[in-house]
């Protein structure tokens, strides 16, 4: 009787058992909704199983890790997202995470971040030491590598938990928060000022199983709310009118974007863009004002740059979403091949004060920040007010002319179409060459004697043997080099005299060194601080700027 009765509670237990594992079974391969999945997620583990690191892609094994990690995640039920953290000097993984919000009973906060920082953190237990606050939020050589850009909850974790290297292996153009430090509350964006944030290098293989992942889930209680709120929910493409009249088509809020020459990088940073860059020319990779911003700004893939030439498979193998091109030489011919390809490009020319407010919106516009370019603008033409002001009443035969030398030579020099003589013109100094038309014109050391401008500016990128040219040889007598009005444009981080907001910067500059009476009470390196801190978070001076901007003879 009782070996019977055993025998029957062990039936009883295999039929529970096996309701349970069938029970779990589905679970595993159902998303949130409810939906079952069982067959993709079977091709996705069969592909992460045969996966091989690549190690062409440095944060390729580490992507994997977190892929793997996220496999494990949607198997048990949960979002396909995974976590981990590493030591960047041993290159070790300390910690790893995974979703876990549907793990035996709902938690929202159970992001693969979140986990992640919980297991880290319990096991670290770190306490207040008095007169030491700051090293419970110490995590030296911590980077915390997400298989997926991590939201604004998890983001303000992060930052909050003192991570200083933050990657993630596909972007989260819907919901991820990182490349969008710029919306942050203030706070939260003055306590990541220091931080890094970027699209791990992966290849594009590991990058899709990551995004198939994530996407076994569909977010259809996000879904469901928008039926009933749709103007909440930003629309998928926006069209904008590039500046040579071109109508392009491209995702809302771009996060894979190629920046292909200077003035076009430069307004990308200002404008926040920095972690949703994934090429840029060649010569921005090594800006010290750029590299001083973002600091992931050396590891961007490098796509060559508009005097030497574009590499169309390096940048087409990158799969950006939005390419932003010059006006000049090839752009227009560039920009054709990419939509062939189906890749969006965008056409800027701000070569007038009026034309960089025109790009900044373009580039804002198409990476859903707009906003942000509005204000940027407004600050410039403060600043451009303040040059108006000191020379108001200054009649213009009182003005002194001037002559700009470009990075080419002595003799090469801005005619009245470019920025340079914008500049030159805000800073009530009439260009001498204002007469020539196209772009940069070379002249004659005749010429120049006969213009005898009272002010030469140097480009920033000028040869200095290109300065003594001006002082020892035959044009050595005229009154800039006589009256020691000879001047190479600041700073040292990037150059003021090129096509961007920092332009208004030179207008102040050159209006102080021409006509310094007017200007007596302008601080030039505070306010260039200031205008610093608008547009990067950071000051002039905390990134190692000097203006250098002493006479040059």
């Amino acid at each position: 009787m009782r070996l019977a009765v055993t025998m029957k509670l062990t039936q009883l237990n295999r039929i529970l058992i096996t309701l349970i594992c069938l029970s779990w079974h589905m679970t595993a391969y159902a998303d949130p909704s409810g939906r079952i999945h069982p067959e993709k997620l079977a091709r996705i583990a069969e592909a992460v199983a045969s996966y091989q690191i690549n190690p062409a892609f440095k944060d390729d094994a580490f992507g994997l890790h977190v892929v793997k990690a996220a496999l494990n995640s949607a198997r048990q039920g949960s979002g396909g997202i995974g976590a981990c953290l590493v030591d960047a000097t041993t290159g070790q993984v300390v910690e790893t995470g995974k979703n876990r919000q549907y793990d035996g009973y709902f938690r929202s906060d159970r992001h693969a971040e979140m986990e992640l920082l919980n297991r880290y953190e319990d096991r670290m237990r770190k306490k207040r030491v008095p007169g030491n606050p700051s090293h419970l939020r110490e995590c030296p050589n911590l980077v915390l590598v997400s298989s997926v850009e991590p939201c604004p909850m998890c983001l303000t974790r992060i930052i909050n938990a003192g991570i200083k290297t933050v990657i993630w292996v596909v972007a989260d153009p819907s919901g991820g928060m990182a490349s969008r430090l710029d919306q942050l509350p203030p706070f939260w964006q003055e306590f990541a000022s220091d931080r890094e944030f970027r699209l791990a290098d992966c290849s594009p293989e590991l990058r899709q199983l990551a995004h198939d992942l994530f996407h076994l889930s569909d977010r259809s209680f996000a879904k469901a709310n928008a039926n009933q709120h749709p103007t909440k929910i930003p629309a998928q493409y926006v069209t904008v009118t590039d500046m040579a009249d071109r109508q392009v088509t491209i995702p809302a809020n771009a996060t894979r974007i190629v920046t292909t020459y200077k003035p076009a990088s430069i307004i990308a940073y200002c404008l926040g863009l920095a972690p949703r860059i994934v090429g840029i020319d060649t010569s921005s990779r090594h800006s010290p004002l750029l590299r001083a911003v973002y600091p992931g700004t050396v590891d961007i893939t490098g796509v060559g740059q508009k005097s030497k030439g574009i590499n169309m498979e390096t940048l087409v193998g990158l799969r950006p979403d939005l390419v932003i091109l010059y006006a000049q030489k090839d752009g227009l011919e560039l920009a054709d091949r990419l939509a062939q390809l189906g890749i969006p490009a965008i056409i800027i020319l701000p070569e007038k004060f009026d034309s960089i407010e025109t790009a900044l919106l373009l580039m804002g516009k198409a990476t859903g920040q707009e906003a942000r370019g509005h204000m940027i603008y407004q600050n410039m033409e403060n600043l451009l007010a303040i040059a108006d002001q000191g020379l108001t009443e200054l009649p213009k035969a009182n003005r002194k002319t001037g002559y700009y030398a470009s990075s080419v030579s002595l003799f090469s020099t801005a005619s009245g179409a470019m920025i340079q003589h914008q500049i030159f013109s805000r800073a009530g100094v009439i260009n001498v060459a204002g007469a020539l038309n196209g772009y940069f014109q070379n002249v004659s050391p005749e010429q120049l004697i006969q213009w005898n401008p009272q002010v030469v500016l140097f480009s920033k990128f000028a040869n200095p043997r290109e300065m003594v040219r001006l002082a020892s040889g035959p044009v050595s007598d005229i009154r800039a080099v006589m009256d020691g009005m000879v001047f190479r444009c600041p700073g040292s981080l990037a150059p003021w005299d090129f096509p961007s907001p920092l332009s208004a910067l030179a207008v102040l500059w050159l209006a102080k060194r021409t006509y310094p009476e007017r200007f007596s009470d302008l601080d030039m390196m505070k306010t260039t601080d200031q205008f610093h801190t608008l547009l990067f978070n950071k000051s002039f001076t905390q990134m190692g700027g000097r203006l250098d901007d002493q006479g040059l003879f």
